[in-house]
């Protein structure tokens, strides 16, 4: 259901974005954020927001890993 909902939203998210920052928080720093949140912003478009920042996050990964270069958490 959620991912039939992710679908129907243009990529980019209509504005939203979402900044995973899950292991700055474990360091002390300030952890992810959504933004571009409006009071029309649906659950699918944040759904769609978080599962392109996380594509995002492994691509960098992947890149990362071909270069053979660690990863920063």
């Amino acid at each position: 259901m959620m991912i039939a909902g992710a679908e129907k939203v243009p990529e980019g998210c209509n504005g939203v974005k979402v900044a995973p920052g899950f292991y700055e928080e474990l360091r002390g720093k300030p952890g992810g954020q959504i933004s571009g949140l409006t009071m029309e912003s649906t659950r699918d478009e944040i759904f769609r927001a978080i599962l392109e920042a996380l594509s995002e996050r492994l691509v960098e990964g992947k890149r990362a890993l071909e270069k053979g270069r660690r990863i920063q958490d």
